[in-house]
C-alpha cells in the first residue's frame, strides 16, 4: 500500500497563497477518508481540506497560522505511522528553475515557503536552529531582527522624507516613475531590479542594483518604496517584493496618478 500525497490546493487563480487558519490533525494521527485536515483562507474565500484516503498523517509540513503556496506539501497519508517518504532527487523538485538554490544543510529541516523566503533575503542557512522544523513565520522574524540591528541614531540623522525607491524596472516600473514625477511629492532616488545591471539608468533614474542593495539604501536614509513588479496571472513575485521591502524596513505609500 502506498501513501497518499496531500498538497495545498489553488483556491484562487489570482492568489497563489493561502493562510492555514486552523489545523485539525497532528503528526502520526490516524484519519479516515473524509476527515477534516485543515481550513485554508485567502482574502476572498475559505476552503476546507479533507483526507482523500485512510491513513496516518506523516511529514506534516505546516503549522496553524502559516502562509503556504498552492502546490506546497501538506502531509502524506501513510499506511503505517512510521512510514517515511523516499528522498526526492534534487533535480526533480517541483517548480525549481535553479535546483541548486534549494540546497540546505543536511541537518536543517525547513518548509519550502520558509526556504524561499530565506533565499530571497540572503539569510545564512547555517545559522538556523537544528532539531525542529523551521517555518515561514520564524524566518520572517529572523529577517526582521537582522534588519533592526541597524544603528538607530545614524538612521534618524540621514532620514529623507521625500526620497523613494521604485522596485521593478520593467514597463510597469517606467509608468510608476512617470507617475511619481507627475505628482511632485517624492523624489525617485533609484530603481531596484533583480535582473537589470546596476550603473545604468531608467528614464534618468539610476539603477542601484538588486534586492541586496536595499540595506545600503536604508542606511543612506531612504525609507519609502513603491512595488512596481506586476502580478497579472500570478502575484507570487509581487508578494515576495512586498515581503522583502517590509522586512528591510521600508514603507510603501499609496501613489495615485492625478488623471
Amino acid at each position: 500500500m502506498t501513501a497518499t500525497l496531500v498538497r495545498i490546493p489553488l483556491i484562487n487563480p489570482n492568489e497563489p497563497q493561502a493562510l492555514l487558519a486552523s489545523l485539525q490533525v497532528t503528526e502520526g494521527q490516524k484519519v479516515e477518508k473524509g476527515d477534516l485536515l485543515c481550513t485554508l483562507e485567502t482574502t476572498k474565500s475559505t476552503q476546507e481540506l479533507y483526507a482523500q484516503s485512510d491513513g496516518y498523517v506523516v511529514g506534516l509540513a505546516l503549522t496553524a497560522g502559516q502562509t503556504a503556496n498552492a502546490g506546497d506539501l501538506f502531509c502524506y497519508l501513510a499506511p503505517e505511522p512510521d512510514w517515511q517518504p523516499a528522498a526526492p532527487a534534487e533535480s526533480a523538485v517541483e517548480g525549481a528553475s535553479q535546483p541548486e538554490a534549494l540546497e540546505t544543510p543536511a541537518d536543517v529541516r525547513i518548509t519550502r515557503p520558509a526556504l524561499e523566503l530565506a533565499r530571497t533575503h540572503g539569510l545564512d542557512l547555517d545559522s538556523l536552529p537544528r532539531g525542529r522544523l523551521i517555518t515561514e513565520s520564524e524566518v520572517r522574524r529572523l529577517v526582521t531582527a537582522t534588519v533592526s540591528r541597524f544603528p538607530a541614531p545614524e538612521m534618524a540623522q540621514k532620514y529623507d522624507a521625500r526620497a523613494i525607491l521604485v522596485y521593478g524596472g520593467g514597463g510597469h516600473g517606467k509608468s510608476v516613475i512617470e507617475l511619481i514625477k507627475t505628482l511632485g511629492v517624492y523624489q525617485v532616488a533609484g530603481v531596484i531590479d533583480d535582473a537589470l545591471p546596476p550603473g545604468s539608468d531608467l528614464l534618468g533614474v539610476p539603477l542601484l542594483g538588486d534586492g541586496a542593495a536595499l540595506g545600503e539604501c536604508f542606511r543612506r536614509g531612504i525609507r519609502l518604496a513603491v512595488n512596481a513588479v506586476g502580478g497579472i496571472g500570478n502575484i507570487r513575485a509581487r508578494l515576495a517584493v512586498f515581503e522583502r521591502l517590509h522586512a528591510a524596513g521600508f514603507s510603501c505609500p499609496t501613489v495615485i496618478h492625478p488623471s
